[in-house]
């Protein structure tokens, strides 16, 4: 781990800029093998101030610029371009938040901290990232539950928090990955260029509670991600224990490449 060190020594005070909220960058679709319902992030809860009840409300993705709120039919929340206020409630305490509504997709609302409360929950979201990275579990799925792919075979590693691995390999070799963690979103090749993102929409569930299968997720795509973000990327995939070491060691080569800024495009 100390080329990381290595690399934010050298990034000490030239951290990309965090993308503007407007104008948004359109939508896409991202294809891949089936995957399980959106479902909400441990541990970590949002509670709007002025909400009535004060029940809390869940986490679908989170990162350093913002987060997406899982919303539900107890709860009117207010339409894009609104800013609301209130607490994140994590580890026993209480961190304010305020933040702009910049989407509605599905039943997530995207918001994007304030200025200030973007420098002021930064070190909430670095200790969240790093207590749910300490308990990282990845599970393979049955291939014979994936659709084929024309570009080689598929494999979907797949676990809790809305973290997954989906990638597809032709004779041992990586071809591409779809990588997910806490929501956030990074797919890549040995050949192609980082794109990132952020899952916005839910399926469903089916009516005796289990989950609902779906063929692709929409991501909102971001022009970058902030070098902390790519550094938690590169924990995650390197404690994915049943991950194949050459796939690992690819997919770690291109996230070691975002963080020296030498990732290819962002563009979606």
């Amino acid at each position: 781990m100390g080329f990381i060190k290595e690399i934010f020594s050298r990034l000490a005070g030239n951290a990309p800029a965090e993308p503007a909220a407007a104008p948004e960058p359109e939508e896409l679709r991202v294809t891949r093998a089936p995957r399980v319902h959106i479902l909400p992030l441990h541990n970590i809860h949002f509670v709007m101030a002025g909400s009535g009840s004060g029940d809390p409300a869940s986490l679908a993705n989170l990162s350093f610029s913002g987060v997406g709120l899982l919303a539900d039919g107890h709860r009117r929340w207010p339409p894009p371009g609104a800013m609301i206020f209130g607490d994140f409630l994590f580890g026993g305490d209480r961190h304010p938040v305020s933040m702009l509504v910049v989407r509605s997709a599905g039943k997530i609302v995207g918001c994007q901290f304030d200025s200030s409360s973007k420098e002021r929950l930064r070190p909430l979201v670095l200790r969240y990232f790093d207590l749910e990275l300490s308990a990282l579990r990845l599970y393979p799925v049955d291939p014979q539950y994936l659709k084929e792919e024309e570009d080689g075979q598929p494999h979907w590693l797949r676990g809790h928090d809305n973290c997954e691995l989906f990638l597809v390999e032709r004779e041992g070799r990586l071809v591409r990955f779809n990588l997910t963690f806490f929501g956030n979103h990074i797919e890549g090749g040995a050949e192609l260029p980082l794109r990132f993102g952020q899952v916005v929409d839910t399926e469903e569930g089916g009516g005796d509670g289990g989950y609902k299968m779906k063929e692709s997720s929409l991501i909102s795509p971001l022009a970058s991600f902030p070098p902390e973000l790519l550094e938690r990327a590169w924990r995650f995939v390197a404690n994915i224990e049943p991950l194949a070491e050459e796939h690992r060691r690819v997919i770690l080569w291109r996230l070691r490449q975002g963080m020296a800024g030498g990732a290819g495009s962002g563009e979606a």
